[in-house]
């Protein structure tokens, strides 16, 4: 009677552990070992796992763990395949290209490129500075994202003129304007869109968004490791940003959750990485490089990346690709994809 007591209870935290292990065919023997050093009964471990080995639940998530195996077995060889050809070792810098080769060699075959030369000619990367923000849009309400100490993340208006004060103040990571705000400052700063240069040669001036997404935010801003649900084109106009990029090939070496987030914090940097939370993560190759004003950077769908303001930083992201992206289906799906989330 006093083992039982003293035995401790089974929480759902370790029936949920349990059954994780069930479904990813970890051996019974190994999960009942385990759990027995930790004080757990043994007859109360093997009690448990014979229920939860016929349960509806664990039998439909075993045949989920299948598929994902079969999934990062077929990564794994892509990721093999192109580590051989030597085709990803760094991602291309190239001053220009034209449309053919962009399209071709680029976007059809989902393929990152830097241009250091390609919108030299833009008429914003003179004028756009924060103080001409201030100046010309100072009074105009914007909105941005804003970050609490518990790192929740809220939508937050002021005008230009004390959002660009702020900015300036020094580095910050706690507030932003990226393509999140658009929906208000897509009326607010009308004009402002309207002063950005167009670049027929890649991008289509009647397409969709012709205007792009503006980025502004202060030296210190940080975007979370994650990948975008369509393909962009980002262009550096003002101050300077760091990026960490990973091919979508290493999925499962990025500990994906909630849809296109990432668990690895990259902060610290790649040495930084806690190899013991975060094993797999080693074999993922990282790309990194800074854009300066006047560079553009071609970011295919799929592919991670983090990135963080080295300076006050303007940016602009574009999605008006001639080819047609048919992405967005995957907005119906994110919230239960069950290949990706928790």
């Amino acid at each position: 009677m006093l083992d039982r007591l003293l035995t401790p209870t089974i929480t759902p935290d370790w029936q949920e552990w349990m059954a994780d292990c069930l479904m990813m065919q970890v051996a019974r023997e190994d999960i009942e070992a385990f759990m027995v050093a930790q004080g757990f009964g043994q007859r109360q471990v093997q009690r448990h796992l014979l229920a939860m080995e016929t349960h509806p639940f664990v039998l439909a998530g075993t045949k989920i763990a299948r598929k994902m195996k079969r999934r990062d077995w077929l990564l794994d060889i892509y990721q093999r395949v192109m580590e051989q050809s030597g085709e990803f070792d760094e991602i291309e810098v190239r001053d220009t290209i034209d449309r053919q080769t962009f399209y071709k060699h680029y976007f059809a075959v989902n393929r990152p490129v830097i241009l250091k030369q390609q919108v030299k000619d833009w008429q914003i990367l003179k004028r756009w500075t924060p103080q001409y923000f201030k100046t010309a849009y100072g009074d105009r309400q914007v909105q941005m994202v804003r970050m609490t100490e518990d790192f929740h993340r809220y939508h937050h208006h002021c005008t230009m003129a004390e959002f660009v004060d702020v900015i300036e103040s020094g580095p910050a990571n706690d507030w932003y304007m990226s393509n999140a705000n658009i929906e208000h400052n897509d009326e607010t700063l009308d004009d402002l869109f309207h002063e950005t240069d167009k670049l027929p040669e890649l991008l289509d001036p009647e397409g969709f968004r012709n205007h792009g997404y503006v980025l502004l935010g202060p030296a210190g801003t940080i975007t979370d490791l994650h990948y975008d649900l369509a393909n962009a084109f980002y262009v550096q106009i003002y101050g300077r940003k760091s990026f960490k990029v990973i091919s979508p090939h290493y999925l499962d070496k990025v500990y994906p959750y909630r849809n296109f987030l990432s668990r690895v914090p990259l902060e610290d940097g790649v040495e930084g990485v806690d190899a013991q939370k975060f094993p797999l993560f080693k074999q993922a190759k990282v790309h990194e490089f800074v854009l300066e004003p006047g560079d553009a950077f071609f970011l295919p769908v799929g592919w991670w990346h983090w990135v963080e303001a080295l300076d006050t930083s303007i940016s602009m992201s574009f999605p008006n690709f001639y080819t047609l992206q048919r992405y967005q289906q995957y907005w119906d799906i994110a919230g239960r994809h069950p290949l990706i989330d928790d």
